[in-house]
């Protein structure tokens, strides 16, 4: 995608707005020129002839221009911070409309601090570089415009001083493709240390009590004096061409001085017009140096929109297909199913069958693939080979949003939102009334939260809750859902006994007439269960009830041992 399609493609919503600021930035362009062009009556016929009356209609006419030109620059910097604005609103909502719908493992290959920089920082960089897209409009213009004045005025001196304006913007160009480098370093940095911060944000606990704060301490210094070291070779450079860009102008104003005052002598020019061009060259310089700068950030602006365009190429997940899941009426069928993560195989001919109203277990240790059998049935990832049935239909027949519509899933860690405990219930089912919500809670436990503490904010990740709390606020959030299959992975796995106890119920009430999924590592917790599956190295090595499977002394056994005779 060329750089102007890629604003071409933002902009295009907003073109009346963006016409409108191009006319007044183009009357606005006008001004400098046209008052350069009053310079010389000034000098030549009011001042050395001493017409008074001529005097003052020249100062009203510039008094009347500026108010003309104040009024439209006001204008065209409204407008445009106006779609700068509405553009980053517009990419913002694209961004993360985008992230709710791509595959998992699109954004399993991000930090959530990499993502957080494109959609803050990219993002903003975009809003702060539009606005001087009019400047290239405006400044060249501007130029044009002092330039024609100062060929008007002399047309030698003009041609003198044009040879040192292109030596000018040769090391812009070449500085500006540099700086675009720096800004993509710089952000991706960006983005690296914000995903730092969540991470010790998150994993607070953790590095105190393994003493780590020196380590992250270094990881953190280590990576910031990159990103100093960065933002002072972007410093460097654009910062250096200014001096530069001086320093030449500098050359060219003594050169023009010089030749302009000679012909002054001799008398091939007037003073009006000598002080008229050199008025121009001087106003010629701020347009210059906006130029560049805005330049500057547009090339800053590019790489951060490459880095957007990146994750909106993340492909989406599938939709599935035309049919709609009524929810569960006879069963789920396995057959043959297996899946890989790239060329590791996890689940092999997984063949299994769950009668409507059945409690099914699956067991087995840690890394066997017990998620990953489930976050199939979600719809998370697509099997390789093999099917999975709905009521007798493939699955992969049905929309995948119908599917979830109809599963409740409760996972090991619960994700609050930062809200309240009401409002977190509710993402279960949106149209919710406060009676459904209040039985939910009732149902689950938490009906003190819900009651007495309507505004209660949960914080970020449910932190304010304790770690049975917020496992009830998931509970009751898929009670509310009523769904009629029910997912539970290793819900009570991080409780202790106590807590565990406390919530039973609250889990019974959750299975009551669903068909149920318990991925469960304990295998107390599974006593009750119409069938357990237990898997070894991604394939079903036996299935049956509690006591048919102890009696086999197969797998399910040896686990039985470790975990309750200890060896």
């Amino acid at each position: 995608m060329t750089k102007i399609k890629v604003f071409h493609k933002l902009l295009k919503p907003y073109f009346s707005k963006i016409l409108i600021a191009g006319i007044s930035a183009l009357l606005v362009s006008a001004v400098p020129g046209s008052t350069v062009l009053l310079i010389k009556p000034v000098i030549d016929r009011a001042i050395l002839e001493k017409n008074l009356n001529l005097l003052k209609v020249i100062a009203l006419a510039v008094l009347a221009l500026y108010f003309v030109k104040g009024v439209l620059r006001f204008l065209h910097s409204y407008l445009m911070v106006f779609v700068a604005q509405s553009v980053g609103r517009d990419l913002r909502n694209k961004i993360y409309s985008h992230l709710l719908k791509v595959e998992l493992s699109e954004v399993e290959k991000k930090t959530s601090g990499e993502i957080n920089a494109l959609i803050l920082n990219d993002v903003g960089r975009i809003e702060i570089a539009i606005p001087s897209l009019i400047l290239l409009i405006r400044e060249p213009f501007t130029l044009i415009g002092l330039m024609t004045s100062a060929f008007m005025m002399n047309w030698k001196l003009s041609i003198f001083a044009g040879v040192i304006i292109p030596i000018g913007l040769l090391p812009m160009v070449k500085i500006t493709g540099i700086l675009k480098t720096y800004g993509k370093t710089i952000q991706e940095n960006i983005g690296r240390i914000s995903s730092l911060i969540n991470e010790t944000v998150g994993g607070i606990k953790v590095i105190r009590s393994f003493l780590s704060e020196n380590f992250m301490k270094k990881r953190f210094s280590k990576l910031n004096e990159t990103i100093v070291k960065g933002f002072l070779r972007y410093a460097l450079l654009q910062e250096g061409l200014s001096p530069f860009m001086e320093l030449l102008g500098a050359i060219g104003v003594a050169l023009v001085i010089f030749y302009g005052g000679y012909q002054v002598i001799r008398g091939e020019t007037t003073p009006g017009s000598f002080l008229a061009f050199i008025t121009a060259c001087g106003l010629m310089y701020e347009p210059f140096k906006r130029l560049n700068a805005s330049l500057t950030l547009l090339q800053h602006s590019f790489a951060s929109y490459e880095r957007i365009e990146n994750l909106l190429r993340w492909k989406e997940e599938d939709e599935g297909g035309k049919l709609e899941f009524k929810g569960l009426k006879k069963g789920i069928k396995f057959e043959g199913v297996s899946f890989s993560y790239g060329e590791e195989e996890i689940l092999k001919d997984i063949t299994f069958e769950a009668k409507c109203g059945e409690k099914i277990a699956i067991v087995g240790q840690t890394g066997v693939g017990k998620t990953t059998l489930i976050s199939l049935l979600l719809r998370f990832y697509r099997e390789k080979s093999g099917r999975i049935l709905l009521d007798g239909e493939d699955i992969n027949k049905f929309s995948v949003s119908s599917v979830r519509r109809h599963i409740s899933f409760v996972p090991q860690e619960p994700f609050l939102f930062d809200g309240s405990v009401i409002e977190n219930i509710r993402t279960g089912k949106e149209d919710a009334k406060d009676e459904e919500i209040i039985e939910a809670s009732e149902k689950a436990d938490i009906k003190h939260l819900v009651q007495n503490q309507k505004e209660l904010l949960v914080g970020e990740r449910g932190e304010i809750l304790s770690g049975g709390e917020r496992q009830r606020v998931a509970i009751a959030r898929a009670l509310l859902k009523d769904a009629s299959i029910v997912i539970l992975d290793e819900a009570t796995s991080s409780l202790d006994t106590e807590t565990e106890k406390r919530i039973e119920n609250a889990i019974k009430e959750l299975m009551r007439g669903k068909t149920v999924f318990i991925i469960a590592h304990r295998l107390s917790t599974v006593k009750n269960a119409d069938r357990i599956i237990v898997l070894k190295d991604g394939r079903i090595a036996e299935q049956g009830r509690y006591e048919e499977l102890l009696r086999l002394r197969g797998e399910f056994y040896r686990i039985y041992r470790e975990q309750i005779e200890g060896y």
